[in-house]
């Protein structure tokens, strides 16, 4: 206990001096700076740990001591020019206790620190709440899987997620969909284009999404790409848009992955109205006022005897019958 104590304060000064000793700058890159990068890499390890067990309230280490430690690395992370502390530091709590503790993190004020300002603006926003979390438990898991994949650069997790759902096959691929809108297109939100998916992470994400049988025909594939890249048309999410204009891009993101995986028939028209309008010109929608002038001059026609029935519209266009008279008269009442 001794030496860790000794070992923490030792680091704690360390990161206190770090940020004014060195320079990010490629052009003066020695050796005594990568040691030093090294080194905050093993500190943020560190606090990725004893975070951890100050939330669960495991922490053994003199709490003062720790205390220092953790202010030390909310100042390197607050100080620094860029976000790559945080995120590299948020990586290791994924890692170590699983994607759950991240966001059960997030949720506690004295931790605020370890996100940018903005990401808690959007969380603050109505339209960062997860709607689709209706559907479930199963639904969680795929999301968390690609919230790790996110974070970490691994997609392998989504497929065994998937794998060990008890759902159909089409609601997991509905699942995936949405779990990608939540977790990778919804980053797009972001001002600071930093936050947004990183070309590496995309290109493992698009590799995931090609050899997935869960992603499977191609206009599936094809969406799912859609939402990776952000490339959506009127629906593709930016800084700009609104809290409300986000809710209803979250509703119509719904609506065409459910179109895309629906089995039941009743889903049908609407398919059809949604994927290939064009199929859908000529059809009948239920929906449509229904005209029962033809059935009616069927009926009239072949029963009572009235076979002599003549068919006139009025001024108005309404249809009117006629019977037993040779001629109708135009009259005009002044």
């Amino acid at each position: 206990m001794p030496q860790e104590y000794t070992c923490l304060q030792e680091e704690t000064e360390f990161l206190h001096h770090f940020l004014d000793s060195v320079t990010d700058s490629a052009e003066t890159v020695t050796i005594e700076y990568l040691q030093q990068i090294a080194r905050v890499r093993l500190c943020l390890g560190k606090a990725a740990h004893l975070l951890h067990s100050m939330l669960s309230g495991a922490c053994e280490s003199p709490k003062d001591v720790v205390e220092e430690f953790l202010r030390a690395v909310m100042n390197l992370c607050e100080r620094s020019v860029n976000d790559w502390y945080r995120v590299y530091l948020i990586r290791n709590i994924s890692r170590q206790q699983g994607v759950e503790c991240v966001q059960r993190m997030l949720k506690e004020t004295e931790y605020r620190w370890l996100l940018p300002e903005e990401i808690h603006q959007q969380n603050e926003d109505g339209g960062q709440m997860d709607q689709y979390l209706v559907y479930g438990e199963q639904y969680l898991a795929v999301r968390e899987a690609v919230a790790k994949a996110v974070l970490e650069g691994t997609v392998e997790d989504i497929e065994k997620k998937c794998e060990r759902c008890t759902a159909p096959p089409k609601r997991r691929t509905l699942y995936i969909l949405l779990a990608l809108f939540r977790e990778v297109t919804s980053l797009y939100r972001a001002a600071n284009t930093g936050l947004h998916p990183s070309p590496r992470k995309c290109q493992a994400l698009e590799y995931f999404i090609q050899g997935s049988r869960y992603l499977d025909p191609r206009p599936v594939r094809d969406f799912a790409m859609a939402l990776v890249h952000n490339r959506m048309g009127g629906l593709s999410v930016h800084n700009g848009r609104t809290g409300a204009e986000h809710v209803l891009i979250e509703l119509a993101v719904h609506l065409a992955a459910v179109l895309l995986t629906g089995t039941e028939g009743l889903l049908t028209p609407l398919q059809q109205l949604g994927l290939t309008p064009n199929n859908m010109l000529r059809a009948f929608i239920p929906t449509m006022p229904e005209d029962m002038l033809a059935m009616a001059q069927r009926v009239l026609t072949q029963t009572g005897g009235l076979q002599a029935l003549t068919w006139y519209s009025c001024p108005k266009g309404h249809p009117c019958a006629v019977g037993e008279v040779s001629t109708v008269l135009n009259v005009k009442f002044n």
